[in-house]
């Protein structure tokens, strides 16, 4: 089964993508001769163009910042990726299929994001809830003129102040301990060993990958 770093899949991926029309969508590109192009380099802040697009070799160098490379790493570079991440993206932009992975290591990453969205889900219905913790998280997100359709939208939520609410909740949804602690959703104190969640008292904001994936979570 094919794989995101299949040779034959990575120049399917590099032959579809034209630089210059991707690199289009986020700066003014203007002629800069026969099939070349330059522009103010999205990279770094400049007044002078110094970011040149070689539409013939599919290359980009800026000569400022010393930023370049071919069209997986513009996204990489644009959209701050991982290189895999990056190569999926420009697969569904292009229209091409994408390889499914598959084996242990897979069926693992599946477990971690399936534990994660059932810790995004935790979160929002205890923002969501009638505790008298999710009310103060509620008034604090209004005084910082949140608008419920923002929070709906981002799927913004709320840690319970608590060692173990969001621990024991996955545990009775089926998923086990190693599994939370992997997906970063419980953190281990050395002396014991005993894990305990990692989010407490804190609002919720879950981080997704390009496929909307739920990955991680950051709180404040």
């Amino acid at each position: 089964m094919e794989r995101l770093n299949d040779s034959r899949f990575l120049q399917e991926v590099r032959n579809s993508a034209d630089l210059p029309a991707l690199v289009s969508d986020y700066v003014s590109l203007k002629k800069a001769g026969r099939n070349r192009f330059k522009a103010l380099c999205p990279f770094h802040t400049e007044k002078t163009p110094s970011f040149v697009v070689d539409g013939e070799k599919q290359l980009f160098y800026c000569f400022g910042c010393g930023a370049g490379g071919d069209t997986i790493r513009f996204a990489m570079l644009q959209e701050k990726v991982e290189f895999h991440e990056a190569v999926r993206w420009l697969a569904v932009r292009n229209g091409i299929p994408v390889p499914e992975t598959g084996g242990r290591g897979w069926r693992e990453e599946r477990v971690l994001q399936e534990a994660n969205q059932a810790a995004c889900l935790f979160f929002r219905r205890q923002l969501a809830g009638d505790h008298p913790q999710g009310r103060e998280a509620r008034a604090y997100l209004e005084a910082r003129h949140l608008l419920p359709e923002t929070i709906d939208r981002f799927q913004v939520g709320y840690a319970p102040d608590s060692w173990d609410a969001l621990k024991n909740h996955l545990l009775r949804e089926g998923f086990k301990g190693q599994e939370l602690f992997q997906a970063g959703l419980l953190a281990k104190k050395e002396e014991t060993q005993r894990t305990y969640d990692r989010f407490r008292g804190r609002i919720i904001f879950p981080i997704r990958d390009l496929s909307g994936n739920c990955v991680g979570f950051g709180g404040r």
